[in-house]
């Protein structure tokens, strides 16, 4: 669920079958936890975690600094956000599946 691909279809399928509404209020959610994540990581600078020497099969994320991780923090914030965006809503039983 890392990937900008991910986000792009979950973002979609809110806003197409579920609610517009809501659709946007988890985007913005979502950027807002990405715009801290990044923020914490340039203030913080902790250095990734020493791996030992294998073959790296992505490198653009070597030059980025590892904590806070910016996916805990989204896999933490769409299933809440979703679920409270939901909560009195009729096909709240249905959010509360795809939030989980």
């Amino acid at each position: 669920m890392g990937e900008e691909v991910a986000y792009a279809l979950l973002y979609s399928f809110l806003i197409w079958n579920v609610d517009s509404v809501v659709g946007r209020r988890v985007f913005l959610v979502g950027m807002l936890t990405f715009y801290i994540g990044q923020a914490l990581k340039e203030f913080l600078r902790w250095p990734r975690p020493r791996v030992p020497s294998v073959v790296r099969m992505e490198t653009r994320f070597d030059g980025e600094f590892g904590m806070p991780s910016t996916h805990a923090m989204m896999y933490l914030s769409l299933p809440v956000t979703i679920i409270f965006f939901t909560a009195t809503k009729p096909y709240w039983l249905l959010t509360v599946a795809i939030g989980l």
